[in-house]
């Protein structure tokens, strides 16, 4: 299995750039970042200190059901070039503990732990095998803080 790392839907991030609505409906709130723990969910690296960025809610399923999380989430407030491909994103490389979401094709949970950014492939891959596995939600080991 290749890991492939994907940001958030292009059209989607520049529509609340413009002011769209967020997974409430509201628009997104525009704050300066400190630089710590702000990982933009387009190019997947943190919004660097004294930028501005978006903060909106957000739930990564089609349709509601009981594990369609709805949560906060950050982008740079600016265009940046989105994160594509099976390189570790550089946010994935600065933090020592990630809980690891993955989940099926009907959107349920299946859980494991992570606990280096050099052993997040290895762990994600090792046995049970996963079979079925559609996608994963990686949060650093700090409560609330997540990274796509």
């Amino acid at each position: 299995m290749v890991l492939t790392y994907l940001p958030y839907d292009a059209e989607e991030v520049a529509s609340l750039r413009a002011g769209g609505p967020d997974a409430y409906g509201n628009p997104a709130e525009r704050a300066i970042s400190d630089g710590i723990g702000k990982p933009c969910r387009s190019c997947l690296n943190d919004v660097p200190a004294g930028a501005q960025m978006l903060i909106c809610a957000a739930r990564p399923f089609g349709h509601l059901q009981p594990y369609a999380e709805t949560g906060p989430v950050f982008f740079c407030a600016d265009d940046c070039t989105p994160h594509h491909g099976h390189a570790l994103p550089p946010v994935l490389r600065k933090s020592p503990d990630y809980l690891v979401k993955a989940y099926d094709q009907t959107d349920r949970i299946m859980y494991g732990r992570g606990r280096s950014p050099r052993r997040i492939r290895s762990r994600i891959m090792r046995p049970p095998c996963w079979t079925g596995l559609m996608w994963l939600m990686l949060m650093f080991g700090q409560p609330g803080t997540t990274v796509f």
